[in-house]
């Protein structure tokens, strides 16, 4: 996180004397790229505080624009409110993303039921010996039918 706290801050110097609102959608933008890399269960806390750290950055940079300094902590976060989305949690829990895309674990997903009609050692079991036996017998006959 301090790595791209420190690319915005660079650019935001960069970016200075630009208008309020394209500052503000190139900072949402910001956000919201690092929200959906980042914002996996357990981790609200960073969320909220790489948001809080771009909101400090930008009220520095908007301090230092002019001698009269109208960044007040009110101000700013009605900027930060207008421009910057809130936290949120946008992906699930690993359990259940890899239960989706492997449906495998799940007893049966995707195979039907197998059934065995006829084996050798049933029909050796139930006493038909010879081949003559087989085809009269009821379960022997399914296979020759197929």
């Amino acid at each position: 996180m301090t790595a791209k706290l420190k690319e915005v801050k660079a650019e935001l110097r960069q970016r200075m004397h630009q208008p309020i609102p394209q500052q503000g959608s190139w900072l949402r933008q910001v956000v919201t790229g690092f929200f959906t890399y980042h914002a996996v269960p357990t981790n609200f806390r960073a969320l909220a505080a790489f948001r809080l750290h771009i909101t400090r950055l930008w009220r520095r940079v908007l301090r230092c624009r002019s001698q009269k300094d109208g960044a007040t902590w009110k101000r700013v976060e009605k900027l930060a409110d207008a421009f910057l989305p809130k936290p949120r949690i946008l992906h699930p829990w690993p359990s259940d993303r890899f239960a989706v895309n492997h449906p495998r674990w799940e007893p049966y997903a995707g195979k039907p039921h197998v059934r065995f009609w006829c084996s050798e050692a049933s029909c050796h079991s139930s006493g038909c010996r010879s081949r003559r036996q087989k085809e009269s017998s009821p379960c022997c006959s399914y296979i020759q039918r197929q």
